[in-house]
């Protein structure tokens, strides 16, 4: 019974769509039935012809360029790595070691860009004069013309006898001479002492760095500080504002990739940001230890040791 009715259900509907369809039918005129199917047919053709010039474009999009030469690209430049990668893969016995990245902060403040002092100008400008009050009026002093015009030396110039700013130059920036604290008043500057590397012919600055005992007696940050007090000894007080490294790196001994059979094979630095307290380095020839900024360190860096090392130190310092 119940298919008996789905059956009757089925040719119902069927019945009612035709009698539907046919009215619409017949209201259409032959000339819009040609129109559609003209219609129709342009759209096919538009499709065709698009995937056509698809496939045209497949064929010659790589002439002229060698197939897989992106592939050849990365290949070679990761050749260069290989041998790394897959001694860091198998587990590498590292020595740990910090840096120490002893900073001093600005003493004076920096220049002003000329924009920001015109701006400053002109604010200053438009608080004495934006409002215009009737003359005689206590809210405002008469308008000044010399005030107006006041120079910075004609500030100076009105200061009390013996009273001078200390200059913003100092006679270490004038000579270039970079083995004292007392230079680059408006920047950053950062305690190096010299390194000589094996590969290098020249030493050239870099900060002070240790190895950390192993034997869980220190922390990095200890270490860290000791590594500033057997640089430079303990007149420089410093202290460090936590326990994360501001930046890492990790070297793999030249012998490493040849198969030894050396227990240690490379060595991981963690560089740790020290802030100078107060006091100086104690060294017995001065000249043994520098204050570089950042601009100063990267520069030597990048004559020393390559690009790689020059942005490693450029992207973690402050200015």
């Amino acid at each position: 019974l119940s298919t008996t009715t789905a059956c009757i259900a089925r040719a119902t509907t069927r019945r009612a769509c035709i009698a539907t369809a046919i009215p619409s039918i017949q209201t259409r005129s032959l000339s819009s039935i040609k129109e559609e199917k003209v219609a129709a047919k342009a759209r096919r053709a538009a499709v065709w012809e698009k995937r056509r010039e698809t496939a045209e474009k497949r064929k010659s999009r790589r002439l002229g360029r060698a197939r897989g030469a992106r592939n050849t690209e990365f290949s070679d430049f990761f050749g260069a790595y290989q041998e790394e990668y897959d001694l860091i893969k198998n587990k590498v016995e590292w020595k740990l070691r910090v840096a120490a990245v002893v900073e001093r902060l600005p003493v004076v403040t920096p220049d002003m860009p000329k924009w920001e002092s015109d701006y400053w100008q002109l604010r200053d400008y438009l608080d004495l004069f934006e409002k215009e009050y009737p003359e005689g009026n206590p809210f405002m002093a008469p308008h000044d013309e010399a005030k107006e015009t006041e120079s910075y030396e004609d500030i100076i110039a009105s200061l009390p006898e013996g009273l001078r700013p200390a200059p913003r130059e100092t006679e270490a920036d004038k000579s270039g001479y970079i083995h004292t604290l007392d230079r680059a008043l408006k920047q950053r500057v950062y305690l190096t002492i010299p390194n000589t590397n094996v590969s290098n012919a020249e030493p050239y600055w870099d900060f002070p760095t240790t190895d950390v005992k192993m034997d869980g007696s220190e922390t990095l940050v200890e270490a860290a500080k000791r590594a500033v007090r057997e640089a430079v000894g303990s007149k420089l007080e410093v202290f460090a504002f936590g326990n994360a490294p501001i930046a890492f790196d990790y070297h793999l001994y030249p012998n490493s990739a040849k198969g030894t059979t050396d227990a240690v094979q490379g060595e991981k630095i963690f560089y740790y940001r020290i802030q100078r307290d107060e006091g100086d380095a104690l060294v017995d020839n001065p000249k043994d230890c520098a204050w570089l900024t950042r601009e100063e360190i990267v520069q030597g860096m990048m004559e020393a040791l390559g690009e790689r090392a020059s942005k490693f130190h450029h992207y973690h310092l402050s200015t």
